[in-house]
């Protein structure tokens, strides 16, 4: 039987017989089969370590990284001294299979067998690695470098194949415990002591160790989550942090040692009195600033005022325009504090409407609102039958105390949008309406003293 058109159809067959099939490179612990009629020449030899074969006939030759159709012709080429080179044939006699490693905590298993496609969740699968995988770092080493190391635990539920790295021949998986660092969890929680993270873990995975928030018992008023905040404590520095990490932030990993309290708002004692509908003792928390205070009294009474709230604290006394979020403006940058005592203090801003309207009335001036003459009327329910708007009288108190009347038409601002014909008032202001005739400036003035001075004794505690 003639040898050679056997090997060459074997040949044929095993490197270019199959479309479907990449060309084998040679690799370091492959073994190459060379085959000649003269026995002499022939034999095995395996691709050592500096990527090259050694063989009587040839010497050295490198073929690491070359296919069976690149390295028969220099095999050939090589023998051509001794020997046709049409009667030398080169087949791979056997490869070396690629494999990864996986070692470490006594549960490795050395060299694996690198199937098509495997990748570092297949891999870890097949390990022994008990129930704590949180507890497991896997760190991947190619070529000698590290290349990333992984929580066990979140490589094996994450789903997402993206996230999972494919493995090369030779790569080195370790896998080793975690770094660890030991905390401190106090305060609100459903389970306060100490606990045990992986390095790196931040305050909420503190939080969560320790068993979350601890909900409030039944009948418990004064316990409140609003405002509640994370403290962390690490030697003289203190971070404060909110109970959800805010979108986008990086929370601040913790370190060994550190406290971890779930602290509630601070609950303070206050007293609250005035021109409020409620007066009386009240619990305020955490920053609550002098509006809020007024608020758990009811709010403002009829006849109060926020523009001057008085606040008595440790013997000192302080004056507070607690107005603004009337008129869309922040609150007062005050906030109370235990042993306050709050008081709301009667509004004395006050118009007078009079003369021919429906109903003649002293007028409180809401803080924040403007008024005008056409407010005024609005106020004391409009004209009476006897009543004109082109005799309009407005006194105003001077520099010596004495009204200073003028006399204006209203109706040229209804009419024509005339603005000095619709006065503001400023508070103390008088508006008589008169009649189309029969009034003087001397009566008007003597009509709306008497009026301001009568009221002023009705209400006269």
């Amino acid at each position: 039987m003639n040898l050679l058109p056997t090997l060459a159809c074997a040949a044929v067959l095993l490197f270019g017989g199959s479309p479907q099939r990449q060309p084998v490179r040679l690799k370091v612990g492959d073994v190459v089969a060379v085959e000649c009629l003269d026995k002499e020449y022939s034999g095995d030899y395996a691709v050592l370590s500096d990527g090259a074969i050694y063989g009587h006939g040839f010497g050295r030759l490198l073929v690491e990284g070359k296919t069976w159709d690149q390295v028969q012709p220099l095999v050939r080429r090589s023998m051509s001294k001794f020997v046709r080179p049409e009667s030398v044939f080169v087949t791979i006699h056997s490869e070396r299979p690629d494999v990864v490693y996986l070692v470490g905590m006594g549960s490795g298993k050395g060299p694996t067998p690198l199937t098509p496609d495997l990748d570092l969740r297949q891999l870890l699968s097949s390990a022994t690695l008990g129930e704590d995988t949180d507890e497991v770092d896997a760190k991947l080493f190619r070529d000698g470098k590290l290349v990333h190391s992984y929580n066990v635990r979140e490589v094996l539920r994450d789903d997402d194949p993206a996230n999972s790295v494919k493995l090369q021949p030779s790569d080195v998986i370790s896998i080793s415990p975690s770094a660890f660092v030991r905390v401190w969890v106090l305060g609100m929680v459903v389970k306060a002591g100490e606990v045990r993270l992986p390095d790196g873990s931040d305050v909420y995975r503190a939080l969560s160790a320790a068993g979350g928030i601890r909900p409030a018992a039944a009948g418990d008023t004064e316990t409140s989550m609003v405002d509640a905040h994370l403290v962390i404590r690490r030697g003289q520095e203190t971070i404060v942090a909110p109970l959800s990490p805010p979108p986008g932030a990086k929370p601040v990993p913790l370190e060994a040692n550190d406290t971890v309290s779930v602290e509630g708002p601070e609950l303070k004692r206050i007293t609250v009195a005035g021109e409020v509908r409620k007066p009386g003792e009240f619990i305020a928390r955490g920053d609550a600033g002098i509006v809020n205070a007024i608020s758990l009294a009811g709010g403002v009474a009829d006849d109060g005022t926020l523009r001057r709230v008085l606040v008595f604290r440790k013997g000192e006394m302080l004056q507070v325009d607690a107005s603004g979020p009337i008129a869309g403006q922040g609150q007062p940058n005050l906030s109370v504090q235990s042993g306050d005592v709050i008081y709301v203090r009667k509004n004395e801003n006050s118009i007078y409407v009079l003369g021919e309207v429906n109903s003649p009335k002293r007028i409180l001036m809401e803080d924040h609102r403007v008024y005008r003459v056409s407010d005024a009327l609005s106020l004391g329910g409009g004209l009476s039958g006897r009543g004109t708007l082109r005799r309009v009288y407005l006194s105003r108190p001077g520099p010596d105390g004495r009204g200073i009347i003028t006399e204006f038409n209203l109706d040229e601002y209804l009419k024509d949008g005339k603005e000095s014909a619709n006065p503001v008032l400023e508070p103390g202001d008088a508006v008589l309406f008169g009649q189309p005739k029969g009034l003087t400036l001397g009566s008007v003035g003597q009509a709306l003293s008497s009026f301001v001075f009568l009221d002023t004794l009705v209400r006269r505690p």
